[in-house]
Protein backbone atom coordinates (compact mmCIF):
# COMPACT_ATOMS: atom_id res chain seq x y z
CA UNK A 1 0.00 0.00 0.00
CA UNK A 2 1.24 3.44 -0.93
CA UNK A 3 1.40 6.29 1.44
CA UNK A 4 -0.59 9.39 0.55
CA UNK A 5 2.65 11.17 -0.48
CA UNK A 6 3.64 8.27 -2.76
CA UNK A 7 0.12 8.18 -4.24
CA UNK A 8 0.33 11.89 -5.00
CA UNK A 9 3.75 11.49 -6.68
CA UNK A 10 2.44 8.50 -8.65
CA UNK A 11 -0.63 10.48 -9.75
CA UNK A 12 1.49 13.44 -10.81
CA UNK A 13 3.81 11.10 -12.79
CA UNK A 14 0.83 9.54 -14.56
CA UNK A 15 -0.54 12.99 -15.39
CA UNK A 16 2.86 14.08 -16.73
CA UNK A 17 3.11 10.92 -18.85
CA UNK A 18 -0.40 11.44 -20.19
CA UNK A 19 0.35 15.10 -20.96
CA UNK A 20 3.62 14.06 -22.66
CA UNK A 21 1.82 11.53 -24.84
CA UNK A 22 -0.79 14.13 -25.75
CA UNK A 23 1.90 16.67 -26.53
CA UNK A 24 3.81 14.11 -28.65
CA UNK A 25 0.63 13.16 -30.58
CA UNK A 26 -0.20 16.81 -31.12
CA UNK A 27 3.28 17.44 -32.50
CA UNK A 28 2.91 14.52 -34.94
CA UNK A 29 -0.43 15.85 -36.16
CA UNK A 30 0.78 19.42 -36.64
CA UNK A 31 4.16 18.60 -38.16
CA UNK A 32 4.11 16.46 -41.27
CA UNK A 33 7.04 14.10 -41.41
CA UNK A 34 9.89 15.42 -43.52
CA UNK A 35 10.29 13.51 -46.77
CA UNK A 36 13.45 11.51 -47.15
CA UNK A 37 16.23 12.96 -49.28
CA UNK A 38 15.32 10.48 -52.07
CA UNK A 39 11.78 11.86 -52.21
CA UNK A 40 13.11 15.42 -52.26
CA UNK A 41 15.12 14.71 -55.42
CA UNK A 42 12.62 12.44 -57.15
CA UNK A 43 10.33 15.16 -58.54
CA UNK A 44 13.11 17.33 -60.03
CA UNK A 45 14.81 14.22 -61.41
CA UNK A 46 11.61 13.06 -63.12
CA UNK A 47 11.11 16.58 -64.49
CA UNK A 48 14.63 16.67 -65.90
CA UNK A 49 14.17 13.24 -67.50
CA UNK A 50 10.93 14.37 -69.16
CA UNK A 51 12.64 17.48 -70.53
CA UNK A 52 15.52 15.35 -71.83
CA UNK A 53 13.05 12.96 -73.47
CA UNK A 54 11.27 15.87 -75.18
CA UNK A 55 14.59 17.24 -76.46
CA UNK A 56 15.61 13.83 -77.83
CA UNK A 57 12.22 13.40 -79.53
CA UNK A 58 12.50 16.88 -81.05
CA UNK A 59 15.99 16.14 -82.39
CA UNK A 60 14.85 12.76 -83.73
CA UNK A 61 11.90 14.33 -85.54
CA UNK A 62 13.97 17.23 -86.88
CA UNK A 63 16.57 14.73 -88.18
CA UNK A 64 13.81 12.80 -89.91
CA UNK A 65 12.41 16.01 -91.40
CA UNK A 66 15.84 16.99 -92.67
CA UNK A 67 16.31 13.52 -94.19
CA UNK A 68 12.93 13.62 -95.91
CA UNK A 69 13.52 17.12 -97.29
CA UNK A 70 16.85 16.04 -98.77
CA UNK A 71 15.48 12.78 -100.21
CA UNK A 72 12.59 14.58 -101.90
CA UNK A 73 15.01 16.99 -103.65
CA UNK A 74 17.41 14.19 -104.53
CA UNK A 75 14.62 12.00 -105.88
CA UNK A 76 13.36 14.80 -108.09
CA UNK A 77 16.80 15.16 -109.72
CA UNK A 78 17.19 11.38 -110.05
CA UNK A 79 13.78 11.00 -111.69
CA UNK A 80 14.67 13.71 -114.21
CA UNK A 81 17.91 11.89 -114.94
CA UNK A 82 16.16 8.54 -115.41
CA UNK A 83 13.51 10.09 -117.63
CA UNK A 84 16.17 11.76 -119.77
CA UNK A 85 18.03 8.48 -120.26
CA UNK A 86 14.84 6.54 -121.06
CA UNK A 87 13.74 9.15 -123.58
CA UNK A 88 17.19 9.05 -125.17
CA UNK A 89 17.22 5.27 -125.38
CA UNK A 90 13.68 4.62 -126.55
CA UNK A 91 12.44 7.70 -128.40
CA UNK A 92 13.80 8.63 -131.80
CA UNK A 93 15.05 11.05 -133.12
CA UNK A 94 17.13 12.28 -130.21
CA UNK A 95 19.80 14.94 -129.91
CA UNK A 96 22.35 12.91 -127.95
CA UNK A 97 24.62 15.90 -127.39
CA UNK A 98 21.80 17.93 -125.77
CA UNK A 99 20.76 14.94 -123.64
CA UNK A 100 24.36 14.48 -122.47
CA UNK A 101 24.60 18.17 -121.46
CA UNK A 102 21.31 17.99 -119.52
CA UNK A 103 22.55 14.86 -117.75
CA UNK A 104 25.76 16.64 -116.72
CA UNK A 105 23.72 19.56 -115.35
CA UNK A 106 21.56 17.19 -113.29
CA UNK A 107 24.69 15.50 -111.92
CA UNK A 108 26.12 18.92 -110.93
CA UNK A 109 22.87 19.91 -109.20
CA UNK A 110 22.90 16.69 -107.18
CA UNK A 111 26.57 17.06 -106.27
CA UNK A 112 25.92 20.63 -105.03
CA UNK A 113 22.89 19.56 -102.98
CA UNK A 114 23.69 19.58 -99.24
CA UNK A 115 23.04 16.15 -97.84
CA UNK A 116 22.76 15.21 -94.17
CA UNK A 117 25.95 13.45 -93.10
CA UNK A 118 24.07 10.19 -92.49
CA UNK A 119 23.07 10.14 -96.20
CA UNK A 120 26.54 10.93 -97.55
CA UNK A 121 27.26 7.35 -98.69
CA UNK A 122 23.91 7.14 -100.43
CA UNK A 123 24.53 10.43 -102.21
CA UNK A 124 27.91 9.19 -103.46
CA UNK A 125 26.27 5.98 -104.74
CA UNK A 126 23.56 7.96 -106.52
CA UNK A 127 26.15 10.23 -108.10
CA UNK A 128 27.82 7.04 -109.40
CA UNK A 129 24.50 6.01 -110.94
CA UNK A 130 24.18 9.36 -112.67
CA UNK A 131 27.79 9.14 -113.88
CA UNK A 132 26.99 5.77 -115.43
CA UNK A 133 23.94 7.33 -117.09
CA UNK A 134 26.28 10.01 -118.47
CA UNK A 135 28.59 7.30 -119.74
CA UNK A 136 25.70 5.65 -121.60
CA UNK A 137 24.81 9.00 -123.16
CA UNK A 138 28.45 9.70 -124.05
CA UNK A 139 28.63 6.29 -125.74
CA UNK A 140 25.44 7.02 -127.68
CA UNK A 141 26.78 10.46 -128.66
CA UNK A 142 30.19 9.21 -129.77
CA UNK A 143 29.08 6.08 -131.62
CA UNK A 144 27.96 6.22 -135.19
CA UNK A 145 27.08 2.51 -135.09
CA UNK A 146 25.75 1.45 -131.70
CA UNK A 147 26.97 -2.00 -130.65
CA UNK A 148 24.18 -3.66 -128.69
CA UNK A 149 26.62 -5.81 -126.66
CA UNK A 150 28.54 -2.73 -125.47
CA UNK A 151 25.32 -0.88 -124.72
CA UNK A 152 23.97 -3.89 -122.80
CA UNK A 153 27.20 -4.03 -120.76
CA UNK A 154 26.86 -0.35 -119.84
CA UNK A 155 23.19 -0.88 -118.90
CA UNK A 156 24.11 -3.83 -116.65
CA UNK A 157 26.72 -1.64 -114.93
CA UNK A 158 24.00 0.97 -114.49
CA UNK A 159 21.65 -1.57 -112.86
CA UNK A 160 24.39 -2.70 -110.47
CA UNK A 161 25.07 0.90 -109.42
CA UNK A 162 21.34 1.51 -108.95
CA UNK A 163 21.11 -1.53 -106.67
CA UNK A 164 24.06 -0.22 -104.64
CA UNK A 165 22.40 3.20 -104.34
CA UNK A 166 19.16 1.64 -103.10
CA UNK A 167 21.08 -0.57 -100.66
CA UNK A 168 22.80 2.48 -99.17
CA UNK A 169 19.43 4.24 -98.97
CA UNK A 170 17.93 1.32 -97.04
CA UNK A 171 20.97 1.26 -94.74
CA UNK A 172 20.56 4.98 -94.01
CA UNK A 173 16.83 4.54 -93.33
CA UNK A 174 17.54 1.64 -90.95
CA UNK A 175 20.20 3.65 -89.13
CA UNK A 176 17.76 6.55 -88.67
CA UNK A 177 14.99 4.19 -87.47
CA UNK A 178 12.65 4.88 -90.40
CA UNK A 179 9.89 2.39 -91.05
CA UNK A 180 10.28 1.26 -94.67
CA UNK A 181 9.69 -1.58 -97.10
CA UNK A 182 11.17 -2.60 -100.44
CA UNK A 183 8.60 -2.97 -103.19
CA UNK A 184 8.68 -5.64 -105.92
CA UNK A 185 10.03 -3.19 -108.50
CA UNK A 186 12.95 -2.31 -106.19
CA UNK A 187 11.52 1.02 -105.05
CA UNK A 188 11.64 1.90 -101.35
CA UNK A 189 8.52 3.05 -99.50
CA UNK A 190 9.08 4.77 -96.15
CA UNK A 191 6.89 6.45 -93.54
CA UNK A 192 7.40 9.66 -91.58
CA UNK A 193 4.68 11.08 -89.30
CA UNK A 194 2.12 8.72 -90.93
CA UNK A 195 3.02 10.16 -94.33
CA UNK A 196 4.12 7.73 -97.04
CA UNK A 197 7.01 8.43 -99.41
CA UNK A 198 8.13 6.20 -102.28
CA UNK A 199 11.62 6.46 -103.70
Amino acid sequence: MLTPAQQKVKQELEELQAAGRFHHKAQQEFHAPQPSSLKKWMLPLVGMLLILLLVVMYLFHSNQSETVAYLVKEQHLYQQSEKLLNETLYEKPVDYQEAKMKQIQLWKKLSELDSPSRLHDHKIDLLDVMEQQQEVLIYLTASKNIDSATLNQKMIELQVRQELAFDSLRTALERDKFKYETLEDGAVRYWVYSKIYTY
